[in-house]
């Protein structure tokens, strides 16, 4: 059960029995699945590249541990913008594609919980860990 404050201040009680998720918003359906309210709960992007924006250290490598670990996540959020990402899709090789994909999937199985990897990686809010 779900409790949420409307616009103008209603609150509506939703039974949930299924729920859509579609470009990153998540809609629950009341029991039944027709009903009149269809309530967005999350709408917003799910993705972030925020550091990027606001990084005005030293982007270099070699220097210490924080800059490299900055310099790492400066270079990772550049490289995966999208209109970047249009051009550079197309000219990698087949053996540099296969090199980024499995070194990402290396990491994220190294390093992240089954847990962080749902909730983190593939931004799925819902996924319950199991013992």
């Amino acid at each position: 059960m779900l409790k949420i404050k409307t616009k103008n201040k209603k609150t509506i009680t939703i039974i949930q029995t299924a729920f859509v998720s579609y470009h990153g918003i998540i809609i629950f359906l009341n029991k039944g699945g027709c009903s009149k309210y269809i309530i967005k709960i999350i709408a917003m992007n799910k993705h972030s590249h925020n550091f990027v924006e606001t990084y005005d250290g030293l982007v270099g490598f070699g220097y210490d541990r924080k800059t490299d670990e900055n310099t790492v996540e400066y270079y990772l959020q550049k490289f995966s913008d999208d209109k970047l990402m249009e051009i550079m899709k197309e000219k990698l090789l087949d053996e540099e594609l296969s090199e980024i994909f499995f070194l990402i999937t290396r990491l994220l199985k190294n390093h992240l919980s089954e847990q962080e990897y749902h909730n983190l990686f593939l931004k799925d809010i819902t996924h319950k860990h199991t013992s």
